[in-house]
């Protein structure tokens, strides 16, 4: 059985998203060197220890995090992005030395027509480095969305929370990127930078005889995702680079999902998963399989 790749005219407008980077590496937190030693003149009280002080600050630093990034939701309106960063920002992904209003104008514009905004920092991947009477956090932060897909492809239907099919359908965008935050000595950011997404891999799995339609694959309603003639094959056992993105295409008691992955290089979308009603339920089968020991979210 072949997994049969799809393509059609969609580019992500993503900070970050055209370069992967394995997760990196960062250093542990330093020992403050705030906390004094004691001198033989002072009473014999224990002074808070750096480890301690430096615990302290992580936990303040990913609530802060995560306090931020969680504003970051439809309708927003980014007026937050004003208090918690310097009015001047030295970096923003590829922005330098830019007030911040441009920051707000930027996320205004990113984010305006995208659905079910999710940002978050993953706590455990948090690690603080001074920088003088500065503080810069590295961590991987959790980034999703929905968008509308190309005008071509709005036909399709797709599954609302209660897992019933409604009219329209809509490009997942989930994705990790390798970040840092720099906070001034005010408590403000000063500085958001990504060093690429965390890669997740995909090995191309045999479907089952129940899937066999797929190698033909205009029959099913991902049709509507305008297979190119001489799509491209990707056989069993290939292993593909996940792109972030997803697309679910239903029609009548049919559903097909493809997915964005990079094959050789080349970004194409490629069938995912496959699903039918019995009258019941939705049962179906997965055209690939997630290698977690190559990444992950």
């Amino acid at each position: 059985m072949r997994a049969v790749a799809i393509g059609f005219g969609l580019v992500g407008l993503i900070p970050g998203c055209g370069k992967q980077a394995p997760e990196r590496a960062v250093p542990p937190p330093a020992a403050s060197s705030a906390v004094p030693a004691p001198e033989a003149s002072r009473p014999p009280t224990a002074p808070a220890s750096a480890s301690a002080a430096s615990s302290k600050l992580a936990y303040e630093m990913a609530t802060r995090l995560e306090a931020h990034f969680a504003q970051y939701r439809e309708g927003a309106s980014f007026d937050f992005l004003r208090s918690d960063f310097a009015p001047r920002v030295e970096r923003y992904v590829s922005l330098t030395n830019v007030p911040v209003e441009t920051l707000v104008r930027q996320a205004k514009a990113f984010y305006g027509q995208k659905k079910r905004i999710a940002l978050a920092p993953n706590r455990a991947t948090i690690r603080l480095r001074p920088d003088g009477d500065r503080t810069v956090a590295m961590f991987v932060l959790r980034m999703g969305w929905s968008q509308e897909p190309p005008l071509a492809q709005r036909a399709c239907a797709s599954f609302d929370d209660a897992m019933h099919l409604q009219p329209g359908s809509m490009i997942q965008r989930s994705v990790s990127v390798n970040a840092e935050m720099t906070v001034d000595a005010g408590g403000h950011f000063v500085a958001y930078v990504e060093h690429g997404t965390v890669p997740v891999r995909y090995r191309v799995t045999s479907m089952g005889d129940p899937l066999v339609g797929f190698s033909t694959l205009p029959v099913g309603p991902a049709r509507n995702a305008a297979v190119p003639p001489g799509a491209l094959h990707v056989g069993s056992g290939t292993l593909v680079d996940d792109e972030g993105e997803s697309f679910t295409c239903g029609e009548g008691s049919e559903v097909d999902t493809v997915r964005k992955v990079r094959v050789s290089g080349q970004p194409v979308w490629l069938l995912s998963d496959w699903a039918s009603n019995t009258g019941r339920s939705w049962v179906g089968e997965t055209a690939m399989a997630i290698v977690i020991e190559d990444g992950g979210r």
